[in-house]
């Protein structure tokens, strides 16, 4: 079976509570970060379908099983929204509910699958959460979210909710080692920086972006030390990497951190010389004004239409402000 690691233990609860006389017909899984949790509702259904379980295991032999491992099985139904451009609108939803809604009367057993169902939230009301309910028995809904609060007022209490936060960090430093054979500090550093997500990790640790963090950090320091004119735009191609520039914020969160003597909680805890620099050159009024320009930049890039060069140059241009003097 494929599983991560660090949601083995959810995946038998899951699984054991499938197995009790109390269960419900709908399972909401939630995650506020990436830890697979796709890959998990995925086994969770496999193993409802397969007609020759082990205990907690599918066979991977049966017809189901088979019919899954080639994504074509008719009883397993997946409906995806996860495109935060798309427009959503009624004339797209209303076939997808049509589509649930003939699925439910089939007398098969069924598991139908809704990811990232806050994307729906505008569409989950009281008639199609009482079709989901009213669903026959052997009709299984599971259901992902990466945003609970967006849509707990719609779902109230009538679903089983399975909320999973903060994974074993022994266990997910040790599968990304595994996956890179990198250094464990280096993992660690990755893993915080990915905001505990061993997934967001990996991409994290791609050289490009190590390489172009190395040479941010070189460059900060200089330009912090002789307070000459902003030459970050030379380095421009170093921020082409949305992850970049979030670290451009956690490494000034790491600032304020060292000016109120918190050592313990440094994300960045290799780059000190720069973290020094950064608290010892600016203000706390001047670093919390170069944070929100990024945080800034990074929501601008979530819009379709704009420049995202523009918009960068106009961050970087900003930026020069707070690191050239002490405000």
């Amino acid at each position: 079976m494929k599983n991560y690691p660090w949601l083995i233990n959810t995946y038998n609860d899951i699984v054991n509570y499938y197995k009790s006389k109390y269960k419900k017909n709908i399972i909401l899984i939630s995650s506020t970060i990436d830890l697979g949790i796709n890959i998990l509702s995925y086994n969770i259904g496999k193993w409802i379908l397969c007609t020759n379980k082990k205990k907690i295991n599918y066979c991977n032999q049966c017809n189901n099983c088979i019919l899954m491992k080639k994504k074509n099985n008719p009883n397993y139904y997946k409906i995806i929204i996860n495109n935060k451009k798309e427009k959503i609108n009624k004339k797209k939803i209303n076939p997808i509910f049509h589509k649930i809604y003939n699925l439910i009367k089939n007398n098969y057993k069924q598991v139908i699958f809704i990811k990232e169902i806050e994307y729906l939230k505008k569409y989950i009301n009281n008639t199609f959460i009482d079709h989901l309910i009213k669903s026959k028995k052997n009709t299984y809904f599971i259901l992902n979210t990466h945003n609970l609060i967006n849509i707990k007022k719609q779902i109230n209490n009538k679903f089983t909710i399975w909320k999973i936060t903060n994974p074993n960090k022994k266990i997910c430093i040790n599968w990304i080692q595994k996956k890179t054979q990198i250094k464990k500090k280096k993992c660690l550093i990755a893993f915080k920086l990915a905001e505990k997500s061993p997934l967001k990790a990996l991409n994290i640790l791609n050289k490009k972006y190590w390489k172009n963090r190395k040479q941010l950090e070189i460059k900060l320091i200089k330009i912090l030390n002789i307070k000459n004119k902003l030459d970050l735009l030379i380095n421009f191609n170093s921020f082409d990497n949305i992850e970049i520039i979030k670290w451009i914020c956690v490494i000034l969160m790491d600032a304020i951190k060292w000016k109120y003597k918190v050592y313990d909680i440094i994300i960045n805890d290799d780059q000190y010389k720069l973290i020094k620099t950064l608290s010892k050159k600016l203000s706390v009024f001047s670093i919390y004004k170069s944070i929100k320009i990024w945080i800034k930049c990074i929501n601008s890039f979530e819009i379709n239409t704009v420049n995202k060069k523009s918009i960068l140059i106009k961050s970087i241009l900003n930026w020069e402000k707070f690191l050239l003097k002490k405000i």
